[in-house]
Formats: C-alpha cells, sequence, structure tokens
C-alpha cells in the first residue's frame, strides 16, 4: 500500500495534497509498527533501521518521509484538510500554527 501511495505522489509529482496526506498517514503508521516490533523482537538487527526500511520497501528520501509523517500525524482526524488548494509544502510551513490552532476545540471541529 505505501508503495502504490508513493508512486501516486511521484506521478504527480506531490502536487496532490490529499495524496500527500494519506501518504503521511501511512507512513506514521508504518514507522510506529516498525518501532513497536524492533522493541519487541529479541533481535533488533532484523528489523533493521528505518531508514533502511525506508529505502528499501517504499524508495523515499528521509527528509521527505519526516516531513509527511509529521503532516500526517497531525491531520489524520482532520480530513477537511485535504480539501484545501495549498500546496504540501505551504502546509508544511504552516505546520506550527496548525497545531496551535487545532489545540482551541472550536476551531478544531471545523476542520472534522
Amino acid at each position: 500500500m505505501l508503495q502504490k501511495r508513493c508512486e501516486i505522489l511521484r506521478v504527480y509529482k506531490g502536487k496532490t495534497l490529499t495524496a500527500s496526506i494519506h501518504l503521511g498517514i501511512c507512513l506514521h503508521k508504518a514507522f510506529q509498527l516498525h518501532k513497536k516490533r524492533k522493541r519487541s523482537s529479541k533481535k533488533n538487527d532484523k528489523f533493521g533501521t528505518w531508514k533502511t526500511w525506508l529505502n528499501r520497501n517504499v524508495k523515499l528520501q528521509q527528509s521527505q518521509d519526516g516531513k509527511l509523517r509529521v503532516m500526517g500525524e497531525l491531520l489524520e482526524s482532520y480530513p477537511r484538510f485535504k480539501k484545501l488548494s495549498i500546496t504540501f509544502t505551504d502546509l508544511y510551513l504552516l505546520r506550527h500554527n496548525i497545531r496551535d490552532m487545532l489545540k482551541n476545540p472550536y476551531l478544531a471541529k471545523n476542520w472534522c
């Protein structure tokens, strides 16, 4: 699933906000699962580093992965953000403002 979403993003050259947010959500979940499995494994080398797993399975740069995961985690519960007419890069630059705004329950519920 990650490879398919990553390929969609490559085809559209990262210009679709919805695809970027969906990929970020998937990457965040995969990262959490990788961390959990690595912690519970007796042989930590079995799962390798996240960077290695990412390069082998998704073929995505770690810097891009970090941005996607941050935004996926932040916006997962707020689907209306996917409908904005803004680039992923611009939305990422506003992440701190968005995080602050979403702390207000009244404002946050408008994005659900």
